[in-house]
């Protein structure tokens, strides 16, 4: 069952959130709410399994920006959805990686749509690439892959838990095979990122989560345009 953490001050926004996810999922689904965001806050470090986190963005006592990266520092990896009245803090929901930033009041046809992608990026989660290395195969999935870097005649995987796969090969032979998975995108000849994994990014660079940075070309000038399509897709 999809749990849900909800956290607004404001008791109408709350309830009416949690009025359109019920009904998204026909009351299938766990929802906690809290208009307290430290109460949120201690729920939270207690590691429970809560696949998504809506969070108002102007609250008393902590922001829900604040929230978020305190969360995601101490090692939330769920969905997180911003909710607000002003669309001022947008570039602020990129630095936790936010999957979603919707203004209030929220309208029900923006959850389904957000549910829906959310639900969607579930059930595809486990594709990805096969490898062969010498006479072992071994399967990637997309979601774990932060970036590749090609050097010479080899592919470097670098992986999200850390671990890197070197591999014989040319870009060329898993290129389409990557680029079929829509968070994966080109910034150099020599490098592919994962958007979920990015941390940053400006007019030539972009840095990933282990502050890895990697230049974006000239050739690849729309890559900044994915990563902003990525961050507010609908």
């Amino acid at each position: 069952m999809t749990h849900f953490l909800l956290c607004d001050d404001d008791l109408n926004a709350l309830e009416t959130l949690s009025k359109h996810i019920r009904e998204f999922y026909n009351g299938n689904c766990q929802i906690t709410p809290y208009l307290n965001p430290l109460k949120a806050l201690l729920f939270l470090e207690g590691k429970p399994k809560v696949d998504m986190v809506f969070l108002d963005i102007l609250m008393p006592e902590l922001s829900g920006t604040t929230l978020a990266q305190t969360i995601r520092d101490k090692g939330y990896k769920g969905s997180i959805v911003f909710t607000t009245s002003s669309n001022d803090y947008a570039a602020q929901s990129y630095q936790v990686q936010a999957l979603n930033y919707l203004l209030k009041p929220t309208a029900k046809e923006d959850i389904t749509k957000l549910l829906t992608q959310f639900e969607s990026q579930r059930l595809g989660s486990q594709r990805g690439i096969t490898i062969q290395k010498k006479n072992l195969f071994r399967k990637i999935a997309f979601k774990d892959i932060m970036y590749l870097e090609v050097i010479g005649h080899y592919l470097y995987f670098h992986l999200a838990d850390g671990e890197t796969l070197k591999l014989y090969a040319a870009l060329s032979e898993y290129l389409d095979e990557l680029l079929s998975c829509e968070k994966i995108a080109q910034c150099h000849r020599s490098y592919l990122v994962n958007l979920d994994y990015v941390s940053s990014f400006s007019r030539t660079n972009v840095v990933m989560n282990d502050l890895t940075p990697i230049s974006i070309s000239r050739s690849f000038r729309s890559f900044q345009d994915k990563c902003v399509k990525h961050l507010f897709s609908k």
